[in-house]
C-alpha cells in the first residue's frame, strides 16, 4: 500500500502516527531491557557455577595428585624398611621406579648420614613437625620467588628414618583450566605456592576476602570483570599440613557481544514493526485528517466570508455531528453577517451624509439576503407632517402596489408607538385603520415600527405568501437593523444639532475655540500662498471677576451675552468674534494686502470696540460699565509659526495693555515678545530659588517715635539671584502671585522669620514683633493655619512675636474663608494688621467684620504730607477711624523728620520708612537695632 505524504504533513497526523510508534516500541524496547537484564543475571549465574565447578575439578585434581605423590613415597618406604645401606644403593635403579613423579629423594636415618636414592641429597626443612609413622608433611620452597615453587613431601614410613622427596614441576602445576583464567595456590600461611600470571590474587590485591572453605564473588582487575572462585584443599587427615586454598578467576562473559546478538534480532524486528504501524496507522488517520481537513477548510472559507459551501460528512460518527453542528453555525453566521453588513452600511451612510433615500436603499438590497420576503415596504415619517408616511415598495410588477402616503392619526401614532412588532394574516385578519391598503396585496404580514426617542420615524412591512416563512424569519436581527435605521432616519437633525455644540458656545453663540483654531489654520495657509495679512485680537473684559463675585453669575452671563452681541455689532458682522471661555473673547480679521493696512483695520476695529463697551449696559436693574484690555497682534505666514503660537502673542499684548492701564488696547511686538520670555525665564529660575536657599529676609524696623524706641519690624523678601544678583520683591513676587508659587514662598518666610526669632532669643536679645505680609492665595488653601501652628511649635517661637500684614484685595476675594481662618489664628495669640489701607475697597462693613489689631496707613498718603491737604485729611481721617475702632496705627513711608512730627502730633506714633532705616539683612538689622540701638 502506498503511503499518503499529505497526511504526514499535518501536526494531528504525525501525533496520531508518533503515538502508534511510541505504543509499540516503547513495549519492545521494555522487553528488550528486561531481556538484557535477564541475560546478565544468567551470565553472572552461568559464570559463577563453571567457575565453582572449574574450582571444584582442579582442587580435586591436586589433592589427588598431592595424596598420589604420598601414596609413592609411602610404597617406597615399605620397600626399603629391610634394607641396608648397601642393599639400598645396589637396589637404587628398583627403588626409583617406585616413586617417578620425585626427581629428588633422600633417606634421613636417624642417626647417621643422610642417602640421595635419587637426584641431589635434600636437606630437612626447619619446620618440619614431629611426625609419627606413616604420617607425612608437604611443603614448598619458600625462598623461590618462581610463580611455581618446588613442592617438598617429607614421610615416615619408620619410627627409624625419614624420606624426603621434591616432586616434579611437570607433574604438580598442570591443570585443565581455561586459556584465560588465572590461578593461584595458597599454602596454610597464605604463600602463593603456585600462580599461572603475575597478577596478585584477589586478597593480595586489596579485595576483603576470606578464603575459609569454599566460595565465590565478583573481582575487577583493571577495568576488567572476572568470576572469582576458591576451594580449601583438607590435607590433615593425610599430611599434617594445613589446609590450602585454590583460586580461580575466569573472565565474565562480554555483555556487548551478548547484546549484540539480542539487537541483531531485536532491530529487524522493530523496524518490521515500524512499517508495519506506517501501513496500519494511515487508516486511523486518514479516519481523523480528511474530516478535519473538510472542517479546515470550511472553517476558512468562514473567514473568507463564503457560507455557500457546507461541510458534507459522512463518518458516521462524532465528526458528522460536529459538521451538522458547523453547518448550523455557518448558517446563523451567515446570517448576523448580512445583518452586520446592513446595519455597517447604515453607520457608513450616518457618517458620511445622513440620506434617507440612500439608507432605504441600502435596506432594499440587503433584506433581499437577509429575508426570502415577497414584498417590502417602507414608510418614512415626514419632518414637516410627522403624521403622514411617504411609502416605497419592492415587490414583483404583478402585485398590487401601495399608496405613495398614508396618513395616521395621533392615536394611531401612539397605539404603534407601543408595540415592538405586528404580525397580520390577511384577508383572515383585519389590519388597523391606517393600513387598511394591505387588504389590497394579501399575505402574510411583519409590520416593525422605528421609534426614535419614542416618536414613530418609520414603518417597516415584510410580506410573505406562506405563514412559514414569516414565522421562521428571525426578527431580533430585523429589530436591531431598523434601530439603526432609525438614528440614520433622524441622524440630520441630531448631527447639526451635535456640530453646534462641538463648535459653538452655548451661552453666547460665538464660534468657540475649536473654530477659531481651524479659521486660524486656514487663515495662516492662504497667506502663504497669497502673501496676506491677518489680525488677531485677544480681548479681556476688566474687573469682570467682581461683577461675577458680587452680583453672581446668573447677572454675569447675561453680560456676556450682551457684550458678545456688542461686539459682533460694533464689528458690522466683519471677521470672526469667538468666545474662548470667561471673559476672554477674540477677533479674527483677514485677507489684508500688506501689514499698514492690516495694522490700520486693526487700531479702527479695536477703537471701536473700547467705544462699544464704554456704553453702560443695564441688567436686572443694574447699570454696569465695562471696558476692556486688547491685545492685538498683525501676523502673516512664517516659518514655524502655528495658530497657538497666534494666540500665546495675542494674549501677551492683553497682558501688556492691561498693565498700561488697562481700557486699551496694545500690538505684539518681538520686544514683548523678548519681555515675556525673560519673565518666564525668571519664573522657572523662581521655582529652585527656595530649594537652593536663594531667597533672603530683610527687616526694616518700626519705631515709636514718641518714645524713640523699636516697636516691631516688617519682613521684606530678597531674592539672590544667582546671575541676576540681589533683585527686590517688585522683580519676582508678582510672578509668584501669578502662581502657586507665592504660597509656598509664603511658607518658607513664615518658617525662616521663626528661625530667625529663635536664633535671636538663643542670644538673649530682646525681639520686637515681626510682621510678616500673606497674600490673598494663602488664604485659597486650607493648611495656613496648621503651617503657622506648626512653625511655631517646632521653633518655640510665641506668637505674640509674630504678626502678619493682608492687603483689602485678599479680603474682598474670599471674604468668608479669610475671616474663618483669621479668626483661628487670632484665637491662637496671632495679631493681624490692614496693610494700603484706603487704597482698595475700602469698605467699612467689611472692615468692622474682621480680626483685626492693627491699621497701617499707606505711603501714597504719607509721601504728600504735609504741603497735600487732601492727604493730610486721609490720613487724620484714617488715624481717627482706627482708634476708634480700638485698632494700633502704623504709618508707613516716613522719609523724612517733618513727617514724622506731624504724624506723632495727629496721635500715629509708630512709624516706618526710610527716615529712620531702608531694609537690612538680619545680621545688619541685629547689630544696628537689638545690640547697638541707633536710634
Amino acid at each position: 500500500m502506498r503511503m499518503e505524504k499529505r497526511f504526514f504533513q499535518s501536526k494531528v497526523a504525525r501525533r496520531i502516527f508518533l503515538l502508534f510508534v511510541l505504543s509499540t516500541l516503547i513495549p519492545m524496547v521494555i522487553l528488550a531491557v528486561f531481556q538484557m537484564v535477564n541475560l546478565e543475571r544468567q551470565l553472572r549465574e552461568n559464570g559463577q557455577f563453571k567457575v565453582r565447578q572449574s574450582i571444584k575439578s582442579t582442587g580435586m585434581a591436586l589433592v589427588g595428585r598431592l595424596f598420589t605423590f604420598t601414596d609413592q613415597l609411602n610404597v617406597l618406604g615399605h620397600a626399603i624398611n629391610h634394607l641396608s645401606g648397601t642393599e639400598l644403593l645396589q637396589k637404587r635403579d628398583q627403588l626409583i621406579q617406585l616413586a617417578p613423579q620425585f626427581n629428588a629423594i633422600t633417606v634421613v636415618p636417624g642417626k647417621g648420614k643422610p642417602q640421595a636414592i635419587t637426584g641431589e641429597a635434600l636437606s630437612l626443612p626447619a619446620n618440619v613437625p614431629t611426625l609419627l609413622e606413616g604420617e607425612g608433611w608437604i611443603t614448598s620452597d619458600e625462598k623461590n620467588a618462581r610463580q611455581q615453587k618446588d613442592i617438598y613431601f617429607v614421610y615416615r614410613p619408620d619410627a627409624s628414618y625419614l624420606l624426603i622427596g621434591r616432586v616434579k614441576h611437570n607433574f604438580v602445576w598442570q591443570f585443565d583450566i581455561k586459556e584465560d583464567a588465572l590461578l593461584w595456590v595458597l599454602d596454610g600461611d597464605g604463600h602463593v605456592v603456585y600462580a599461572n600470571t603475575a597478577i596478585p590474587h584477589p586478597r593480595a590485591s586489596g579485595t576483603k576476602r576470606d578464603y575459609s572453605h569454599s566460595g565465590a564473588f565478583d573481582w575487577t582487575w583493571k577495568k576488567r570483570d572476572y568470576f572469582v572462585a576458591y576451594w580449601d584443599i583438607f590435607l590433615k587427615y593425610r599430611l599434617k599440613s594445613k589446609e590450602w586454598v585454590v583460586v580461580l578467576a575466569e573472565p565474565r562473559a562480554d555483555m556487548a557481544s551478548q547484546a549484540g546478538n539480542l539487537f541483531r534480532i531485536f532491530l529487524p524486528a522493530a523496524l518490521l514493526a515500524l512499517i508495519l504501524i506506517m501501513y496500519l496507522s494511515q487508516f486511523q488517520i486518514r479516519r481523523y485528517m480528511i474530516p478535519l481537513e473538510k472542517l479546515t477548510e470550511a472553517a476558512r472559507r468562514v473567514s473568507a466570508k463564503r457560507f455557500d459551501q457546507p461541510v458534507a460528512l459522512q463518518s458516521g460518527d462524532e465528526f458528522e455531528e460536529l459538521g451538522e453542528a458547523f453547518n448550523t453555525m455557518i448558517k446563523r453566521l451567515n446570517r448576523q453577517f448580512q445583518a452586520l453588513s446592513i446595519m455597517s452600511k447604515v453607520d457608513q451612510a450616518i457618517l458620511f451624509k445622513p440620506d434617507v433615500k440612500k439608507v432605504i436603499e441600502i435596506i432594499f438590497t440587503g433584506l433581499k439576503e437577509l429575508v426570502a420576503y415577497d414584498v417590502l415596504m417602507i414608510g418614512v415619517s415626514q419632518q414637516d407632517n410627522p403624521h403622514t408616511l411617504q411609502i416605497m415598495t419592492d415587490a414583483s410588477p404583478d402585485r398590487n402596489k401601495a399608496p405613495d402616503r398614508v396618513t395616521m392619526s395621533q392615536q394611531d401614532l401612539e397605539d404603534i408607538g407601543r408595540q415592538t412588532e405586528i404580525r397580520i394574516s390577511l384577508p383572515q385578519e383585519h389590519p388597523p385603520v391606517y393600513m387598511a391598503w394591505l387588504n389590497a396585496i394579501e399575505g402574510h404580514f411583519l409590520i416593525f415600527p422605528i421609534l426614535h426617542h419614542h416618536e414613530l420615524a418609520a414603518l417597516v412591512c415584510l410580506g410573505f405568501n406562506h405563514k412559514d416563512r414569516r414565522d421562521q424569519c428571525n426578527t431580533a436581527e430585523l429589530h436591531d437593523i431598523f434601530n439603526r435605521v432609525a438614528v440614520a432616519f433622524t441622524h440630520a437633525e441630531w448631527e447639526a444639532r451635535l456640530y453646534y455644540q462641538a463648535h459653538y458656545d452655548d451661552l453666547t453663540g460665538l464660534p468657540n475655540r475649536l473654530v477659531l483654531r481651524e479659521r486660524l489654520n486656514q487663515a495662516l495657509k492662504q497667506s502663504v500662498s497669497g502673501r496676506h495679512y491677518g489680525v488677531l485680537m485677544f480681548i479681556d473684559l476688566d474687573d469682570f471677576k467682581d461683577i461675577n463675585d458680587t452680583m453672581g453669575h446668573g447677572v454675569g452671563d447675561l453680560l456676556l451675552k450682551q457684550v458678545a452681541r456688542t461686539m459682533e455689532d460694533s464689528l458690522l458682522k466683519a471677521g470672526t468674534v469667538a468666545r474662548l471661555g470667561g471673559d476672554e473673547f477674540t477677533v479674527l480679521l483677514t485677507d489684508f494686502k500688506n501689514e499698514a493696512e492690516a495694522g490700520t483695520i486693526a487700531v479702527e476695529a479695536a477703537e471701536r470696540l473700547l467705544q462699544a463697551l464704554s456704553s453702560p449696559f443695564t441688567l436686572a436693574d443694574n447699570t454696569f460699565n465695562v471696558s476692556a484690555s486688547i491685545g492685538i497682534v498683525v501676523f502673516t505666514a512664517r516659518e514655524g509659526t502655528t495658530s497657538d503660537d497666534l494666540l500665546k502673542f495675542a494674549d501677551m499684548s492683553m497682558y501688556q495693555a492691561k498693565e498700561s492701564g488697562k481700557n486699551c488696547y496694545a500690538f505684539f511686538t518681538r520686544e514683548l515678545e523678548q519681555a515675556v520670555q525673560e519673565r518666564n525665564e525668571l519664573l522657572h529660575d523662581l521655582h529652585t530659588a527656595i530649594s537652593d536657599n536663594q531667597l533672603r529676609l530683610y527687616f526694616q524696623p518700626k519705631v515709636d517715635a514718641s518714645e524713640n524706641k523699636l516697636a516691631g519690624a516688617e519682613v521684606l523678601l530678597r531674592w539672590q539671584h544667582p546671575v541676576k544678583g540681589l533683585l527686590s520683591p517688585d522683580r519676582f513676587l508678582p510672578l509668584a502671585e501669578d502662581s502657586d508659587l507665592i504660597v509656598a514662598i509664603g511658607e518658607w518666610v513664615i518658617q525662616a522669620a521663626c528661625l530667625q526669632i529663635q536664633e535671636w532669643q538663643k542670644q538673649s536679645l530682646v525681639v520686637p514683633p515681626l510682621a510678616v505680609n500673606l497674600a490673598a492665595r494663602h488664604f485659597i488653601h486650607n493648611d495656613l493655619v496648621e503651617t503657622i501652628i506648626r512653625s511655631t511649635n517646632e521653633t518655640g517661637v510665641d506668637s505674640r512675636y509674630l504678626q502678619f500684614e493682608i492687603t483689602e484685595s485678599s479680603l474682598i476675594n474670599n471674604f468668608k474663608e479669610t475671616i474663618t481662618i483669621m479668626e483661628q489664628l487670632s484665637a491662637s495669640g496671632f495679631q493681624f494688621a490692614l496693610d494700603d489701607f484706603g487704597t482698595g475697597y475700602s469698605s467699612l462693613s467689611y472692615l468692622k467684620k474682621l480680626p483685626l489689631h492693627i491699621m497701617k496707613i499707606d505711603q501714597v498718603f504719607v509721601a504728600g504730607l504735609p504741603e497735600n491737604k487732601q492727604d493730610l485729611s486721609i490720613v487724620r481721617a484714617i488715624i481717627t477711624l482706627a482708634k476708634n475702632l480700638g485698632l494700633i496705627i502704623v504709618a508707613e513711608g516716613i522719609e523724612t523728620r517733618i513727617q514724622s512730627e506731624l504724624l506723632c502730633e495727629m496721635g500715629c506714633s509708630i512709624q516706618q520708612g526710610y527716615y529712620f532705616s531702608k531694609p537690612l539683612p538680619d545680621q545688619e538689622f541685629c547689630n544696628q537695632f537689638l545690640i547697638h540701638s541707633s536710634l
